[in-house]
C-alpha cells in the first residue's frame, strides 16, 4: 500500500512542523507551502489524498483558496484549521467542500483521526 500524500498548507511555520511530525509518524508523505498561491499551484502539479488548510493566511482569503481547491480537485477532502472557530465559519466551510476542521491548538490524535475519517 502507499503512502498518503498530504499538502499542508499554512504559513505558520509552527503549524507545519506539528503536522509534518505527526503525518510522517503516521506513515504519509507530507508537503507544506506558506501561502494560498503556493498551495493551489503544489495541488495543480502534484497528487495529493488530502489537504490541509488553514483559513488565514497572508495571500488570500482561506474560504475563497478553500473553494478553489473543491474546483481544481473535488475528489480531494480539505480539512480547514482555524484559530478562530466559530459555528458561523464551520459551516461557511463545509458548505464551500471542506469535509472537516480543526480547532487550534491540536493534538496529534485530533488531527490523525480526521485524516483518516477523510480518506475513509
Amino acid at each position: 500500500m502507499r503512502p498518503l500524500r498530504v499538502l499542508v498548507i499554512d504559513d505558520e511555520i509552527v503549524i507545519c512542523q506539528a503536522c509534518r511530525m505527526i503525518l510522517i509518524e503516521e506513515g504519509c508523505l507530507v508537503q507544506e507551502q506558506a501561502t494560498g498561491e503556493d498551495g493551489l499551484q503544489a495541488l495543480a502539479k502534484g497528487i495529493f489524498d488530502v489537504v490541509l488548510l488553514d483559513l488565514k493566511l497572508p495571500d488570500m482569503d482561506g474560504m475563497d483558496i478553500l473553494k478553489k481547491l473543491h474546483q481544481q480537485r473535488p475528489d480531494v477532502p480539505v480539512i480547514v484549521m482555524t484559530g478562530y472557530s466559530t459555528v458561523s465559519i464551520a459551516v461557511e466551510a463545509m458548505k464551500s467542500g471542506a469535509y472537516d476542521y480543526l480547532l487550534k491548538p491540536f493534538g496529534p490524535d485530533q488531527a490523525t483521526l480526521v485524516a483518516e475519517r477523510a480518506l475513509e
